[in-house]
């Protein structure tokens, strides 16, 4: 098995040491040093998540049961 090595720098510090990596296989992970990216939906989301046709209200909680209410509602046998 291959020995990985992580070396973590700016490209300035990285690109120093240019001939310690001649010659060898490298992959390079660029990390953006700004706001962390969202990791889930419901971090993407935010204060949307749980609103519906952009209300403000949160209707997060019991989403499971407000859902199964809308899809009985919308399925339901409107004929007499």
């Amino acid at each position: 098995m291959a020995h990985v090595e992580t070396i973590e720098g700016t490209w300035d510090e990285l690109s120093r040491r240019s001939a310690e990596f001649q010659g060898k296989k490298l992959r390079l992970t660029v990390v953006d040093d700004g706001e962390a990216a969202p990791q889930n939906l419901a971090d993407f989301l935010g204060d949307f998540s749980g609103s519906i046709e952009g209300s403000g209200d949160n209707n997060s909680d019991d989403s499971g049961v407000k859902f199964a209410d809308h899809l009985a509602q919308k399925h339901q046998d409107n004929r007499l």
